[in-house]
């Protein structure tokens, strides 16, 4: 768990990056960036044993 101390948005190309400033449950003060976007479907091709495959160019 974690309490948001400090939210920010930044709005692109129909998404946004959310950098969020927050307080772990040690008191630590720490920073997580988020990729929000509306409903999209991504798909991952697996091998047999479950390895995803990235092609690079």
């Amino acid at each position: 768990m974690r309490d948001v101390i400090q939210p920010d948005r930044l709005l692109l190309w129909g998404f946004a990056i959310v950098r969020e400033t927050v307080e772990l449950p040690d008191g630590t003060k720490t920073e997580f960036d988020d990729l929000a976007e509306g409903e999209s479907v991504v798909i991952l091709p697996l091998t047999t044993d479950g390895i995803v495959v990235v092609i690079g160019k």
